[in-house]
């Protein structure tokens, strides 16, 4: 039983020296808060080889890699060209006149004879993502479509619309401002004008 003893206390002793070393590692490793080796190697190797990769955040819940950059979100005033977009690939042979910010074509589906749509070259929706300067070039292209409907088809008044999102009948989601000439006896009573979008609300006197 002796020798048994003896064998046991220097098995004993030999597991807690390991011990005591594997204690000694992990202290090295993770130290308290971030004082250890490896909270310290993280905070100064990540980034670093994260801005050789691109943008690097933490991983976060289902993302795989870590180290893939984050997307860039386009801004709204970057030019974009969408394939499927009708008036992003309009044939030539439609435009009537155009600049280097805009284009003016006729309506395919006419509510009036000179039906027109001035549409800005960039992929945008909606009229309020327009720049300072696409603004300006809208009223002067506006202007110019004007004057000419007035020479050949001299309409006895305009509407001018935007459907500005679903909600408002927008359908294609490329902006377009529509130029529709009215002519004396179009409609019986066209006093309301665009009110009669809803037509019970349209008289109001």
């Amino acid at each position: 039983s002796s020798i048994h003893g003896l064998i046991y206390g220097r098995h004993r002793a030999g597991l807690l020296q390991q011990l005591k070393y594997i204690k000694i590692s992990l202290e090295y490793l993770f130290g308290i808060g971030s004082s250890g080796f490896l909270p310290r190697f993280l905070k100064a190797e990540l980034p670093r080889q994260g801005s050789q990769r691109g943008h690097w955040e933490p991983a976060t819940l289902g993302t795989s890699d870590p180290w893939e950059p984050k997307e860039k979100k386009t801004p709204s005033t970057m030019p974009i060209i969408v394939n499927s977009c009708p008036f992003c690939s309009l044939p030539s042979s439609r435009i009537i006149s155009e600049d280097s910010l805009f284009l003016l074509i006729r309506d395919a589906y006419p509510v009036s004879s000179g039906h027109s749509l001035i549409i800005p070259k960039r992929h945008i929706a909606s009229l309020f993502d327009l720049t300072d300067d696409e603004k300006t070039c809208l009223f002067q292209n506006l202007s110019k479509a004007k004057t000419a409907l007035d020479v050949e088809f001299k309409p006895d008044g305009y509407n001018i619309g935007i459907n500005e999102g679903a909600a408002a009948g927008q359908t294609v989601f490329h902006l377009h401002i529509h130029l529709i000439p009215r002519y004396h006896g179009d409609r019986a009573d066209p006093q309301g004008g665009v009110r009669w979008i809803f037509p019970e609300k349209a008289s109001y006197w």
